[in-house]
């Protein structure tokens, strides 16, 4: 993982119940590019609780040399839409690569469970945080039918909408916790049904490994990279 030290396996293992793992739906709202919810200008409570990186860090102001939003992205002073149906899945930190496919595109697992129509609904935009071709990628495998041009229906940057999905949030992994068990194993079973052993034996168990260099990742690497894929390969 990112961190050799400090990780508590029991905390790491929670996953939400109850009220807790509702979806809650807001309506007429606007969504910041951090995607965090404002009603006339004043942010409104979660009350299942937000426990996502740190919102203070970052600008939603893209002309900022470090500012995550996209060129086409809307800022707050001329929020995008509104438009009628928004799933807010932005957590910090967007547009980062690691943030957007393990922190935010895996709430769509909350939404899919509790609201599949909405989910399903060619009308319905998904606020990501990350709007190009990796974005579009890695939520066409989510089960999302969006593309560049016309047909994109991911979002950042400021947003307003007549009714948002705001499913829980992730716990931060900068505080040696992570995210929601349930909604990681869910994009973990959804990714295998896309990929195929080599060789095409549907029967092999395949694995996507990611490496991150220890040369170019500072403390985020896989030290022990050839061990793991040696022994991938003997299980």
């Amino acid at each position: 993982g990112c961190h050799g030290q400090g990780w508590e396996p029991k905390r790491i293992m929670e996953s939400r119940t109850g009220e807790q793992a509702k979806v809650l739906v807001f309506k007429d709202v606007e969504i910041s590019c951090k995607g965090q919810l404002f009603r006339k200008g004043v942010p409104l409570r979660i009350t299942t609780g937000y426990d996502g990186c740190g919102q203070s860090d970052g600008t939603c102001i893209k002309s900022a040399s470090y500012s995550h939003v996209s060129k086409d992205g809307p800022g707050p002073d001329a929020p995008g839409g509104p438009k009628d149906v928004i799933v807010v899945l932005t957590q910090p930190q967007w547009g980062a690569y690691y943030h957007f496919v393990i922190d935010s595109l895996t709430r769509l697992y909350w939404v899919l469970e509790q609201y599949p129509d909405v989910a399903k609904d060619p009308n319905t935009f998904f606020h990501t945080g990350m709007v190009n071709e990796v974005g579009q990628k890695w939520a066409q495998l989510m089960g999302v039918d969006t593309s560049l041009g016309q047909k994109n229906r991911l979002l950042d940057g400021h947003w307003k909408a007549k009714t948002a999905y705001y499913p829980p949030t992730n716990k931060c992994a900068d505080m040696r916790v992570g995210a929601q068990v349930k909604a990681v194993q869910w994009m973990q079973s959804t990714l295998a049904k896309h990929f195929a052993a080599a060789d095409g034996d549907k029967t092999k168990k395949v694995v996507l490994y990611v490496h991150r260099d220890v040369r170019t990742s500072n403390n985020r690497a896989v030290l022990n990279g050839e061990e793991l894929v040696h022994q991938l390969h003997a299980d």
